[in-house]
């Protein structure tokens, strides 16, 4: 009877061992590098985009270099359905996934949009941001860094953050305009759109030519993301057309610094002939993981 037990037990045993190497098989197969990522919120006033997750089929731009032969290698990558706000990434296309080297970590960055890499030296926004596909090309991001990953089975968790700025403007009718008139209005921003990135380093944008005229929408609620940058006392800022092509623009009065990472919200109210300022806010854009910024410049 006893040896029977022992058999039993051997049998347990070994099935156990099956299961657990068949599991690391299914959570790691042919040594690849798996990858998920979240985000910080980038939605639109009233209109949900990406909002704390990528969207499905959005393109990430991963850079692996392994510390054994400091070689960067470059894939772009497809964000899968959004579970909860974690997306899978798998390689898109033809691309092969990338996998762990036989000794040694891996160094990891990752860019949104794929366009974007670690040695690009320019970014520029869009200059029509009603559009979500030219919203969301936008919005500059970066992963958190990873140094040294060593190997493992589960998926690596890449955290993006915001390296630009978004503009929240909120219109309500004043004297002599009606509410039907506000839902029929353009709002734009007289901003620069190229923002230097020194050294990893998204700085504040400096070129006058290139000044632009950035679309955030149409209606009494809009968002546009602009780079860094300054501008000089009763500057253009927010324009607001009618439906009948008359215009109206809110001035800058004092000198303004818009900084990297942070939500800058503008309350106006459109009178027939002016417009004026009930309140604005600036608040951290906030990152991925709850993880909240205060720097002025964004390390990419």
């Amino acid at each position: 009877m006893k040896k029977y037990f022992i058999l039993a037990a051997a049998a347990l045993s070994f099935a156990a061992c099956s299961n657990n190497e068949s599991d690391n098989q299914v959570q790691n197969p042919d040594n690849v590098i798996r990858l998920n990522a979240s985000v910080g919120e980038i939605t639109r006033a009233a209109t949900a985009i990406q909002s704390q997750a990528f969207d499905e089929d959005a393109l990430i731009n991963i850079e692996v270099t392994p510390s054994a032969t400091n070689t960067t290698i470059s894939k772009v990558y497809k964000a899968g359905a959004a579970v909860g706000y974690v997306n899978s990434l798998t390689p898109n296309g033809s691309e092969t996934p990338f996998t762990w080297p036989a000794t040694g970590t891996v160094a990891i960055k990752a860019f949104y949009p794929s366009t974007v890499t670690s040695n690009g030296t320019t970014f520029s926004v869009e200059t029509d941001q009603s559009d979500a596909t030219n919203y969301k090309a936008s919005d500059l991001m970066y992963a958190t860094p990873i140094a040294a990953q060593a190997k493992q089975a589960g998926a690596v968790g890449l955290t993006f953050n915001h390296a630009l700025t978004k503009i929240i403007v909120n219109l309500t009718a004043g004297t002599g305009v009606e509410e039907s008139d506000i839902a029929a209005c353009t709002v734009t921003l007289s901003a620069k759109k190229t923002a230097a990135i020194t050294s990893g380093v998204a700085g504040t944008a400096s070129t006058a030519s290139d000044a632009a005229t950035i679309t955030a929408g149409l209606g009494a609620n809009n968002a546009a993301i602009i780079v860094p940058q300054e501008y000089a006392a009763n500057a253009d800022f927010i324009t607001v057309t009618t439906a009948g092509n008359h215009s109206k623009t809110f001035l800058l009065t004092a000198g303004k610094t818009f900084e990297a990472g942070k939500v800058y919200t503008y309350n106006l109210t459109v009178n027939m002939s002016t417009i004026t300022l009930q309140s604005t806010t600036i608040t951290d854009w906030e990152k991925g993981n709850g993880d909240n910024g205060e720097s002025d410049n964004v390390t990419i």
